[in-house]
């Protein structure tokens, strides 16, 4: 399969872009264009490519492209970086070129790409004319974000919803349980004898008792020795299979770590804690308000945590989900009321009058903010600020809760195998001890003939194995294979080649003509260069966008480092959790469950009459098609990938642990029944919008080409006001002048 890529597109020329295109939606006549017939379908992709869903869907793809009809395009996929807001600003620029011979047949995207495309006449209407897209199988629930395009007359659907996720609350139970058990023990907290506190109380205290073990996870038990519970909404759970009859759980290190217990007003002091605690927006960050209250010593403000130290007792991975839900839940799901909707007039979406609070705009905003700050004045609020996700914190005990997207089930749990921390040596552990890096490879010595040539390194991603040269050895001839790459961060490049040359110094007359195994460091692009202390930061070395041009890749030398493995008791495994839908009201007086639908939508853009067709008709076959992958195996034989056969739209959502929203995916019990807690909890929220919608309605963005930069504003602007402890009135200021000028304009 041939894959494009696309280099990231500067913001400022998305922002041009996005100004000239306001200015054409009163007049798009003008706007549409064609695209040359190059015999081919491009889809344009921001997926990383080592993610679970982008490597399903190369598998899809290379299926299409071996087994289609004769006469059907072939499909490439173009790279795009930047994610999601990449897409938007790529779309933009192309636009506004009216680029013609390098824009590509679909996008995977959100709202904001659709809205863009319908006002400069390009979304390519799927169900209209030859061929359309049957898009009978989902429900109107999840193609309203479409039918709300000003602009769309005849209920055209521009994107079909593929994948959907919502949101999920994790309860570090370990953590929370200790703490709490502490202020018990103290005589300062009561739990509630009502029945449901009772029994969730008993879960916790078995939860516990299980992250104790024996220091060891083989005495854990598996997944596989749970059972699913449903919590008192409705909603499942992991509970774990072992006997309450256990002492009660005491973990010192979870005491080390978060400190001693204070006896404080507005603390767990007189504090009685109910299951119900979990049920509203607001109970949740009372109680988590009070613990932060209780445990000071360690919970230090945001820009003074260390790495190995709590981050917060709750964090929030989409900083605008938490204020677009908590204010949609205050309107009770009334679009007409919400803080973001249309103009007076229908000509657009009105950002301006939340702004300038015209008629008490942000009245919901500010409940929502102020709903936060006791929180944030306690230190108690982490917030995820571009891809340093909660569940890496959570998941070692470093936070109680965290509100997670139900798409990161493989991100939020340490498996009972193994887990480690990357620790620096000759460094405090305080500065130098840090979980160990997502997406990181081992990173070895090169074969002898490697090494002749000039190679520093090699290491195994996307199934493939990468070797690094020094620049200036990395001749045309070694350019032919696309696995042959060079540090191409030239600020760094002479620092790292450097620092490999002197690891293989040693080593370099052992070197086996075989493909190596002599460990020389670790590489990736989890690495989080800021997140480092300047005790160590020169010693995580940046290589640039190595096998993937959309992450940055760095690496660690094992003479710099130790990779060790972190006893049992010191991480969250998936049946040590509390997993529960995300609070659905933000107080309990609200008479409506509000659930976040997001995820990205398979969008048509128009490039010419036959590909056009060409690209519903692949649409199609990925809803109604049949392919079959074969089981792959690791090189000591064990599975791990089962065969599939099926359609090409089931493999990609299994696979990516996502939700298909079509009535015969929510209506099969199997799937609230997986072995993926968190889609068996979105596909009954998802359920339960269909089978209740008088209780229970869906949240999606405005579905407005703006959407995206007043998202990204809202949460650069709350991460800012978590740092700095600002109040509301400094937070809409900082709001104000964070949003862009364009997204002001009516």
């Amino acid at each position: 399969m041939k894959v494009k890529s696309f280099k990231k597109v500067i913001g400022a020329l998305g922002i041009f872009a996005s100004a000239s295109l306001f200015v054409a939606s009163c007049t798009k006549a003008s706007t549409r264009f064609d695209q040359v017939d190059d015999d081919k379908l491009v889809l344009a992709s921001t997926f990383s490519s080592s993610s679970p869903i982008a490597l399903s869907l190369n598998d899809v793809i290379e299926q299409y492209n071996k087994n289609k009809p004769a006469g059907n395009y072939p499909v490439e996929i173009f790279s795009i970086a930047g994610g999601y807001n990449g897409g938007l600003q790529t779309v933009n620029t192309k636009l506004a070129a009216k680029d013609k011979t390098q824009f590509f047949n679909m996008i995977f995207n959100y709202q904001a790409v659709t809205a863009q495309l319908v006002r400069h006449d390009l979304a390519l209407e799927l169900n209209k004319g030859a061929e359309p897209v049957d898009v009978s199988a989902f429900p109107d629930q999840f193609l309203q974000e479409n039918y709300d395009i000003l602009g769309n007359t005849d209920r055209a659907v521009y994107g079909v919803p593929f994948t959907r996720s919502t949101e999920v609350l994790v309860t570090n139970v370990p953590v929370v349980y200790q703490l709490l058990s502490q202020a018990t023990t103290n005589g300062d907290l009561k739990i509630s004898d009502d029945e449901a506190t009772q029994k969730l109380w008993a879960e916790w205290k078995m939860k516990a008792q299980t992250n104790l073990g024996n220091n060891t996870r083989s005495n854990k038990p598996s997944r596989a020795a749970g059972e699913m519970a449903v919590t008192e909404n409705g909603m499942q759970a992991e509970q774990p299979a072992q006997p309450a009859n256990q002492a009660p759980a005491s973990s010192e290190f979870i005491k080390k770590l978060w400190g001693d217990y204070t006896s404080v007003e507005g603390g767990l002091k007189g504090y009685t804690f109910s299951a119900s605690a979990l049920d509203t927006t607001t109970s949740l960050l009372d109680l988590s308000t009070r613990i932060a209250k209780s445990y000071p010593n360690n919970l230090k403000p945001v820009n003074d945590r260390k790495p190995a130290s709590p981050q917060g007792v709750i964090g929030i991975d989409s900083p605008s989900n938490y204020l677009f839900n908590a204010t949609f839940s205050q309107v009770n799901g009334n679009k007409d009321n919400f803080m973001i909707r249309k103009t007076a007039n229908n000509r657009t979406y009105d950002y301006n009058a939340l702004l300038s609070n015209q008629d008490n705009r942000n009245e919901q905003l500010k409940n929502a903010f102020n709903a936060l700050s006791p929180l944030i004045n306690a230190n108690g609020l982490f917030l995820n600020n571009g891809g340093n996700y909660s569940s890496n914190w959570g998941k070692y005990h470093q936070l109680g809760f965290f509100l997670s997207s139900t798409s990161g089930y493989y991100q939020s749990f340490v498996g009972n195998s193994a887990a480690f921390n990357l620790v620096f040596k000759g460094v405090d552990p305080s500065v130098g001890t840090y979980p160990f890096p997502n997406f990181t490879s081992n990173l070895y010595a090169p074969t002898k003939a490697e090494y002749d040539a000039g190679a520093l390194g090699a290491f195994t991603s996307s199934r493939k194995r990468w070797v690094i040269y020094k620049k200036d050895s990395l001749t045309d001839a070694l350019k032919q294979t696309e696995t042959n790459v060079a540090i191409t961060d030239e600020a760094n490049r002479a620092k790292a080649e450097e620092a490999l040359s002197k690891a293989l110094e040693p080593i370099k007359d052992n070197l086996s003509t075989e493909k190596n195994k002599k460990l020389i460091g670790y590489i990736g692009t989890g690495f989080e260069l800021d997140k480092f202390d300047s005790a160590v930061k020169n010693k995580v070395y940046q290589a640039g966008n190595l096998n993937n041009r959309n992450f940055m890749s760095a690496f660690v030398l094992t003479s710099d480092v130790d990779k060790k493995s972190v006893p049992s008791e010191q991480s969250l495994q998936v049946s040590e959790a509390d997993i529960r839908i995300a609070p659905t009201k933000f107080q309990a007086s609200a008479t409506k469950n509000t659930i976040i639908t997001q995820g990205p939508s398979l969008i048509g853009i128009h490039a010419n009459e036959k590909e056009d067709l060409q690209t519903k008709r692949f649409i199609n076959w990925l809803i109604k098609g049949n392919i079959n992958i074969p089981a792959t195996t690791n090189a000591q034989g064990r599975e791990t990938s089962p065969a599939y056969q099926g359609t090409p739209l089931n493999y990609l959502v299994a696979k990516a642990s996502y939700i298909l929203p079509t009535r015969e995916f929510l209506n099969n019990p199997k799937n609230e029944q997986t072995k993926n807690p968190y889609q068996n909890i979105a596909t009954h929220a998802f359920k339960s919008i269909l089978d209740d919608p008088n209780n229970y309605v869906p949240y999606s963005d405005a579905p407005d080409f703006r959407s995206g930069s007043f998202r990204q504003s809202l949460d650069s602007t709350l991460v800012s006001a978590n740092s700095s402890k600002s109040n509301f009135d400094t937070f809409m200021n900082n709001l104000d002048k964070a949003v862009p000028t364009i997204v002001k304009q009516n």
